[in-house]
């Protein structure tokens, strides 16, 4: 859900935003369908635009500042369609999402990559294509390991591909206010990760659940609290992000 919002608040706010959705679930891409009653099925889904070698058709426009490039469960067939394509050249194959990003970076102010929790040839890609990384944790201890294990690597990467990916910083998900264990692992991550860690923190809230199964509100009826108090909280936090990028 961060990536969706991050990517919503900037295209309502001017900026021409594409959003990838790089994880065979598809769910940034389902909550996006519902927010603004859009179907895909006019469109190849990302895995054709990968077989294809283009993802120009694969792009739906979803408002004037906002598009996608959606996915679908035929996703999992990345990484053997890597396989086949690149004959496990392994510079190709990681470059492969950039090579075909490379033609629409300049018609977007920004492009948000939606990728699966855990390294792979999606993140791999993503990684190797991208200017800037927000990784996401939960509050929980498996999380917290890791995303430290995910720092390393990603530095691991930019020295193999000679890349130059930018951690902008770790943001605390789910974070109930009143769980030990929860504010346990905010201390922990505040002392491992230090000031990558970003001040605005994403409470567990039921009305965020319900943007998944209904769609995001893109204006609050009867000023709704509950929805107030849940953008607001994901407009801080994109706020902190570009304010990151600015000073980079």
């Amino acid at each position: 859900m961060t990536s969706v919002m991050t990517a919503l608040n900037l295209s309502l706010n001017g900026n021409k935003v594409l959003f990838i959705d790089f994880d065979p679930q598809g769910n940034a891409s389902d909550v996006l369908a519902k927010t603004f009653n859009i179907t895909y099925k006019d469109k190849p889904s990302i895995y054709e635009g990968l077989e294809n070698g283009t993802l120009s058709y694969s792009i739906k426009e979803l408002s004037t500042y906002l598009a996608i490039v959606p996915a679908d469960f035929s996703l999992v067939g990345f990484q053997l369609l890597l396989t086949n394509l690149t004959k496990n050249d392994y510079s190709k194959r990681a470059y492969y999402l950039d090579a075909l990003l490379n033609p629409l970076k300049g018609l977007y102010d920004y492009i948000i990559i939606d990728t699966p929790p855990t390294i792979s040839d999606f993140t791999n890609n993503a990684i190797l294509t991208s200017d800037y990384i927000v990784l996401v944790m939960q509050t929980q201890l498996w999380s917290l390991y890791a995303v430290e294990t995910y720092l390393p690597y990603i530095e691991q990467m930019n020295e193999t591909y000679n890349s130059n990916c930018t951690i902008l910083g770790v943001v605390n998900m789910l974070l109930d206010k009143n769980g030990t264990v929860d504010n346990d692992v905010v201390r922990k991550a505040k002392e491992i990760f230090g000031s990558l860690l970003f001040e605005q923190n994403i409470y567990n809230r039921q009305r965020v659940k319900r943007y998944s199964a209904e769609g995001i509100p893109l204006e609050i009826k009867n000023n709704n609290r509950h929805d107030t108090d849940a953008l607001n909280m994901y407009e801080t936090l994109s706020k902190e992000i570009l304010k990151r990028i600015e000073e980079e």
